[in-house]
């Protein structure tokens, strides 16, 4: 287990752990950041907060790599080049793994058994490379030649669709809204329905604003997205459908649903260039589940807590802070929600200032609040810039299991490396 021409990187770690907490620490910018944001003082106070979050991001990445190089210097073969695939879970794995496509054409083969794995080329981000890596074992990895072939199998060609479209997508039938810019029908293999037809659709936007009162403003209004004409493309391993979404003074923004005949889950991604914005503003997304009678479970660090049952009297209610994972269920069925990137989430409605001393759980909603500028000093005005955010929807049968809406979450935060 242990290396000496790869001692641990105990300063780079350490380094980066130092940088997280700084920047996490209570402000992320200047006092004045609200009622003087274009002075230099309050600019040199976000240069200097966000550097912290930007040397750890570098430095996690790079104990990550560095890590693998050295474990890979190790894993010797033939001289076809290969491909090391590590499991950083303590339970085997079989999953979609994605690289850059490589310039020439390929073909990927277990170094172990000699099988070819299943593949598909994709044009998506300039081109990629999924193979299905199979039975990855606890903390270890499994070894893939790349082995050249003539041709690139062909890839599915993306088709342009207007108006609603129905998709097979995986478990799923999933019938896509460019008029509201969402997921109209999610419908399981056995027909049921997971999106509540009476409310916003899932993945749509909504821009609310609010009076400028610290602590307790007033919503003033709220918009509602729209979107556009949709692509589609699917193949062996891996499909997706995306469409761009509209909404005053969000700048530009494309939905992206994909999926996998191998995986029961659906991910979904938001990427936004956002404009500048210096009102009173929330940015959600809808997650509109219809699941009757609902409680909500969210995970905390190292821990799963419920809302309301869980908590102290007159603690918030309004959003919570969550790890990865929310798990919004009864006693027969449920819905595990993965967030990657968004980590404040609001139960049942939009819940801006309201001061719940009880949270009434009126629906089965989700509502991910993207980003804000409602704080009064300490954050920067406006928000703007390009950004992603990534999510991952799973049904169950049955009550909920914690076990199971752990691994799921923990399965998506540390995929295949």
């Amino acid at each position: 287990l242990v290396e000496p021409a790869h001692p641990y990187p105990v300063e780079l770690l350490r380094d980066a752990l130092r940088n997280s907490m700084l920047y996490d620490e209570h402000t992320w910018g200047a006092a004045s950041s609200i009622t003087d944001p274009d002075s230099q003082f309050v600019k040199d106070q976000w240069t200097i907060k966000a550097g912290f979050a930007t040397r750890a991001n570098e430095q996690a990445h790079a104990g990550v790599e560095s890590g693998l190089q050295a474990l890979a210097a190790q894993v010797t073969g033939p001289g076809t080049p290969g491909l090391l695939v590590f499991n950083p879970l303590n339970w085997e794995r079989s999953e979609v793994v994605t690289l850059p496509l490589p310039t020439q054409p390929v073909r990927v083969v277990d170094a172990d058994t000699g099988r070819p794995a299943v593949q598909q080329v994709t044009d998506v981000d300039g081109g990629q490379l999924l193979f299905r890596a199979e039975g990855v074992p606890s903390v270890g990895y499994r070894v893939y030649r790349l082995e050249p072939v003539a041709a690139w199998p062909q890839s599915p060609a993306p088709r342009r669709l207007t108006g609603e479209v129905t998709i097979e997508a995986g478990d799923f039938r999933m019938v896509l809204s460019p008029e509201a810019g969402g997921i109209r029908s999610l419908q399981d293999r056995d027909g049921h329905e997971w999106v509540d037809p009476a409310a916003y659709r899932l993945g749509q936007l909504i821009d609310e604003r609010c009076s400028v009162e610290p602590w307790g403003g007033r919503v003033t209004g709220r918009t509602a997205s729209r979107g556009g004409s949709i692509t589609s493309a699917a193949g062996p391993l891996f499909g997706w459908a995306e469409m761009p979404v509209e909404l005053a003074e969000l700048g530009t923004a494309t939905l992206r649903a994909t999926w996998s005949p191998f995986r029961p889950a659906l991910d979904i991604e938001l990427r936004i260039d956002k404009q500048a914005c210096t009102q009173p503003q929330t940015i959600f997304m809808a997650f509109p589940f219809d699941i009757p009678n609902p409680r909500f479970r969210y995970e905390l660090p190292l821990a799963m807590a419920e809302a309301n049952a869980d908590q102290l009297p007159n603690g918030c209610r309004d959003w919570y802070a969550v790890q990865h994972v929310v798990d919004v269920s009864n006693d027969q069925l449920g819905m595990t929600w993965f967030t990657r990137d968004a980590f404040l989430v609001e139960f049942a409605d939009m819940q801006t200032n309201r001061w719940h001393r009880d949270l009434p759980l009126t629906s089965s909603a989700i509502f991910a609040n993207l980003m804000n500028n409602l704080w009064f000093t300490n954050y920067k005005l406006d928000q703007s810039g390009p950004v992603s955010f990534r999510f991952s929807l799973r049904p169950h049968r049955g009550d909920y299991v914690r076990a199971d809406a752990l691994r799921f979450g923990f399965e998506q935060a540390n995929p295949l490396l």
